[in-house]
């Protein structure tokens, strides 16, 4: 056997080692093929977001609400999904050909302090008065860590979301409307205390909702939690 052969037999004896230890672990296939190099390549959205002529960069708004039926554990979950969606899509964009700029939510803040009647603007017309190019809106409808038939011995995060697109250039119809609704792996209590949990469900809902619109590393599927 060759250099080079002993050399390629090496590695993969090598990953192969890898692979096994981290299966043992109990990483999921999809983080396996994240480690083993398929983070070079990107996924397309499966919701796009255009730059416009001329610009590099892509600027987005991000918009939330929440049904005010939402148990006070959740308490300001849409806020806190919207500011991670933010920073996930320009983590992923920034060393693309199309980075995304996302507009602060303290920014938005002060818009809303100083228009009164900002709930009666429409949402493609807030985006353009901020410098948007794209808003996207999402109503948390329901958000949820225990279900009835666990009795609270296990998590299982729920949700329900809508989410509406808007192409400020475009303000009378909506550019996309989806629904979001997922469903999480169950834990013990015991093992993966509840307020980890929710910080769970929060950042893996904001990963998720963030592919919907901009080319992203990884799978189909996220990593379990463990």
């Amino acid at each position: 056997m060759g250099r080079v052969q002993r050399s390629k037999a090496w590695h993969r004896w090598v990953i192969g080692l890898g692979v096994l230890a981290f299966a043992s672990m109990g990483c999921s296939p999809s983080t396996l093929w994240f480690m083993a190099g398929g983070s070079e390549r990107k996924q397309n959205a499966e919701y796009p977001l255009p730059p416009k002529d001329g610009k590099k960069d892509i600027t987005v708004l991000i918009l939330s609400t929440a049904s005010p039926t939402l148990g006070v554990e959740f308490a300001g979950a849409d806020r806190e999904i919207a500011a991670l969606i933010g920073k996930k899509m320009m983590d992923q964009s920034k060393d693309g050909k199309h980075p995304v700029k996302v507009i602060e939510q303290s920014k938005l803040q002060r818009f809303k302090n100083s228009h009164n009647n900002w709930q009666t603007l429409g949402t493609a017309s807030i985006g353009k008065q901020l410098g948007a190019d794209y808003v996207i809106e999402f109503n948390l409808e329901a958000i949820s860590m225990f279900q009835a038939e666990f009795a609270r011995e296990f998590c299982q995060g729920r949700a329900a979301m809508t989410v509406t697109v808007f192409d400020v250039d475009s303000p009378e119809a909506p550019k996309y409307t989806y629904p979001y609704n997922p469903q999480l792996p169950e834990k013990d209590v015991l093992s993966f205390p509840p307020a980890h949990y929710r910080q769970f469900m929060i950042d893996r809902f904001a990963t998720e909702l963030s592919w919907k619109n901009i080319p992203h590393v990884g799978g189909n599927e996220i990593a379990n939690v463990r």
